[in-house]
């Protein structure tokens, strides 16, 4: 991906799995953008090996997985995880499976839907919560800030 791929403030790809044609509008996405502004405007491809070469889907996310380990990140932290993430914040901010379908440039909304359950479930157990609350606490973190670790070696089973 490259600049090649933006046309006015949209970026446009086509994922390599499932060959669905993409388009961000950039206005959305400052961070990226942000980015893109420093590489210089000669710079035909975003991401390149130190060498100037384009990276592989393997040898990206090969690469990526070597940056998680070298900044101690839990295993789980991989390239594909950020896609997931991306989804599920969508999910959580009340996207439905259409729109996060689109995100994921997915052709059908099997995956999408799987987020906006998780979502609409977790957003369900707090409302229902909420309605069986008696008491309000205030001070809530003073309850659950202890940083003492119990001795469970000990305690009778």
């Amino acid at each position: 991906m490259g600049r090649h791929n933006i046309k006015g403030d949209v970026i446009y790809y086509r994922r390599g799995k499932t060959g669905q044609d993409t388009e961000m509008p950039l206005a959305y996405m400052p961070n990226l953008v942000a980015e893109i502004v420093q590489l210089p405007s000669d710079a035909s491809v975003f991401l390149t090996h130190s060498n100037g070469k384009t990276y592989t889907v393997e040898s990206f996310g090969n690469w990526f997985r070597d940056q998680c380990v070298a900044a101690s990140l839990p295993d789980n932290c991989r390239a594909h995880g950020l896609r997931k993430h991306g989804a599920t914040e969508l999910a959580e901010a009340g996207a439905n499976e259409f729109q996060i379908m689109a995100f994921l440039a997915h052709k059908s909304t099997h995956e999408a839907l799987r987020y906006v359950r998780a979502a609409q479930r977790k957003k369900l157990a707090s409302d229902a919560l909420a309605l069986a609350r008696t008491e309000n606490v205030s001070n809530l973190s003073e309850w659950l800030g202890k940083s003492a670790v119990q001795d469970t070696e000990n305690k009778v089973k």
